[in-house]
């Protein structure tokens, strides 16, 4: 999975909040999440991490073996 605005969406909701690159906090105005700029967007890859893991995991149940060729198909959504 691309990791396009992990630091334009807020962790906590969702919601896109523009920020120029030297804007260093997080604010949404949506939530009111107040989070480092750096700490939100790890939240958010981290989320995008898990999701890739279950699509994977999911999609195995009952097969043996690995199938990494899928994980990568997967990764590049």
């Amino acid at each position: 999975m691309p990791p396009h605005n992990t630091t334009v969406d807020c962790s906590c909701c969702g919601a896109k909040v523009k920020k120029t690159l030297s804007t260093r906090t997080h604010r949404c105005s949506k939530c009111g999440t107040v989070l480092d700029r750096d700490h939100n967007a790890a939240k958010n890859i981290l989320a995008k991490g898990f999701k890739l893991l279950a699509e994977y995991l999911n999609s195995t149940v009952g097969h043996t073996g690995s199938d990494l060729k899928r994980v990568k198909a997967l990764s590049r959504n």
